[in-house]
């Protein structure tokens, strides 16, 4: 019987882009410790994506990348968010596959998905979001297939996972947090697992795709206390503050994989809500094109001026208050012959991203400052303000008629 093929986006939480093998781009990792590493040797010979910069947060990274816009222009940043629906798997749909949704279970991620995405969630046949009600240890991927019967279900039809594992996010020695080495024998353990997941699935190379991502990265220890810490003091903050914009927690992971495409680097940078478009352009081109092709018709449209990300909790009260840490990103990179950091409210406003050195806001160009200006300006805080009263009121008057219906 002829195999079906299988698509496979593989989400793999927390896996840093230095992880992945590239001889280019792993700046301040020993090459010899991720060679060998599954994710390096699975991303060989594939469309291999270099600079994709992530929100250095996993929500902000999803909203991204399942509505396809920029969340500073929406407004969809940190706890800001209006659902954005654009059926991203619309291929999918349009191609008769049976649509499989993982995500281990993880109340706070699992939420997400429903409250945001609900309209994403309904397009799947198999979905799973929730506890199997077993423990929690077996409570994994294969345990999902085998518990429903996915093998049997892909025998007579052309199967599309979306898989968002949580297996490194929630590993016991990061989640206290550990030092670089360790993190790295932690990716060769998550490796064998993910390993195991698609040879379970029975991934074959030759005819399946798989579009590997991941949302950010890791920060160690000692500069981890950043986020794990609920108070820290000013001086370990002006220590540890630049760890938020470092590329081993911001740089992500994005390549394409089938046996169609030919390995090829595209150095452009990316956000992740350029990554589902990429990815129908291939689809619809059945994986036939030319490096040329995909710049002329897509790529060149990408201008990336700049990336955001989230403040850490403890930087309020220290530099940035309290709205700002919850509803605004604090601090954004800007793309120029040089990356340029610009850190809101703290004492060295722009910093050269690479060498940590001070900049001199007369150096700046006008543009950046005036983007600035306009995204931290009180008309935009008071919008803010405004629009989540409503939405709030709303919400409950919502519930309460919900209530009444029942």
């Amino acid at each position: 019987m002829e195999k079906k093929e299988k698509h496979i986006i593989y989400i793999l939480d927390s896996l840093s882009a230095s992880c992945v093998y590239d001889k280019k781009n792993n700046t301040g990792i020993d090459l010899k410790k991720i060679q060998n590493n599954f994710f390096s040797k699975i991303s060989k010979n594939a469309l291999f994506f270099r600079n994709n910069y992530g929100y250095g947060n996993t929500h902000d990274f999803i909203h991204s990348l399942l509505s396809k816009v920029n969340i500073n222009k929406s407004l969809s940043d940190t706890n800001f968010r209006r659902t954005e629906y654009n059926n991203p798997i619309g291929y999918y749909n349009k191609n008769a596959f049976k649509k499989i949704f993982f995500n281990n279970s993880n109340h706070l991620l699992g939420e997400y998905y429903k409250k945001q995405f609900p309209n994403f969630l309904d397009c799947f046949d198999v979905c799973q979001l929730e506890s199997l009600g077993i423990n929690k240890v077996k409570d994994d991927f294969i345990t999902f297939c085998k518990k429903k019967k996915i093998n049997e279900i892909a025998k007579d039809n052309k199967i599309f996972f979306y898989i968002h594992e949580m297996s490194l996010h929630d590993n016991k020695f990061l989640m206290k947090g550990t030092t670089e080495n360790n993190y790295l024998k932690i990716v060769n353990q998550i490796g064998k697992k993910v390993k195991k997941d698609l040879e379970f699935i029975n991934y074959d190379e030759k005819i399946d795709t798989l579009i590997f991502l991941s949302d950010h990265g890791a920060t160690f220890n000692p500069s981890v206390e950043i986020w794990k810490s609920k108070k820290i003091k000013k001086k370990l903050y002006d220590r540890y503050y630049s760890e938020v914009f470092n590329e081993k927690k911001i740089k992500i992971v994005f390549f394409i994989k089938n046996a169609r495409i030919k390995k090829n680097y595209i150095d452009k940078n990316l956000n992740p809500n350029h990554f589902f478009p990429i990815i129908d352009f291939i689809l619809k081109n059945k994986f036939k094109f030319l490096k040329k092709k995909i710049f002329s018709e897509i790529l060149d449209y990408i201008n990336l001026k700049y990336t955001s990300l989230k403040a850490p909790p403890v930087s309020s009260g220290i530099y940035i208050n309290n709205f700002i840490t919850n509803y605004i990103h604090s601090f954004f990179i800007f793309f120029d012959k040089k990356k340029i950091v610009y850190c809101h409210n703290h004492p060295s406003q722009f910093i050269e991203m690479e060498t940590l050195k001070n900049v001199d806001k007369d150096q700046i160009k006008t543009e950046i400052k005036l983007f600035l200006s306009n995204y931290f300006n009180i008309f935009n805080f008071l919008y803010r303000i405004i629009y989540i009263f409503f939405r709030e009121i709303f919400a409950k008057i919502l519930k309460l008629f919900k209530i009444i219906h029942n």
